[in-house]
């Protein structure tokens, strides 16, 4: 019980940092006397995204929005990745993290959208938040699965069974607030998608979704 309210409480005290970050840019931002200036827009575009992915984030877990849910037609996985890629694009460039993408087949898999784009973001913002200045993300469509590969921090040995609890953080090193990897671990088990990774500290860490 005691280790569950120290992390409620860091959870409390992450949070609270999380969203302090992008609503103090909006603040800034629709004050500034260059507002209309592409360079402003763009950042309040980013910040207010960034607010809507942690209220998705914490929707799907704490609201209970994370069941399996009845999915008439497959979807193209790879067109719904590339609806997130322009944003995803814009944060790798705030830290100078290249995203490259190699597509080898069209991937359906029959899922709703919405887990989707939270299975894909998480994975792909913790390789730019974990990631060094000027490294790099691979992502992979091939044989019926999505490879991330970045050349970021890496997981230490020691905290690698644990990544997927909720409220966890290997690492307090940058943001972040412990609820991606346990968001995608709940869409892994719901969807019986495969999830595996491999990391090496210091090098990077690869993540392989298998469909």
């Amino acid at each position: 019980i005691q280790m569950k309210r120290i992390g409620l409480d860091n959870f409390i005290k992450d949070s609270t940092h999380e969203l302090n970050t992008p609503i103090t840019a909006l603040m800034l931002s629709i004050n500034s006397p260059m507002l209309q200036s592409p360079k402003n827009i763009e950042r309040i575009k980013l910040s207010a995204k960034r607010v809507s992915d942690i209220y998705q984030d914490l929707t799907y877990l704490i609201l209970n929005d994370n069941s399996k849910k009845n999915v008439s037609e497959p979807l193209l996985l790879n067109k719904i990745f590339h609806q997130e890629l322009n944003y995803l694009t814009l944060l790798a460039e705030k830290k100078k993290v290249t995203l490259e993408v190699k597509e080898f087949e069209q991937l359906y898999f029959h899922i709703d959208q919405e887990s989707f784009i939270r299975l894909i973001h998480n994975l792909i913002s913790n390789g730019i938040k974990y990631n060094r200045v000027g490294g790099s993300i691979t992502i992979t469509f091939n044989e019926g699965s999505i490879m991330i590969e970045d050349t970021g921090i890496g997981i230490p040995k020691a905290h690698q069974k644990e990544i997927y609890q909720r409220f966890y953080r290997a690492t307090s090193q940058t943001g972040g607030f412990g609820l991606g990897l346990n968001i995608v671990d709940k869409i892994c088990k719901s969807y019986a998608i495969g999830i595996g990774f491999e990391s090496e500290l210091g090098k990077g860490t690869k993540f392989i979704l298998t469909f």
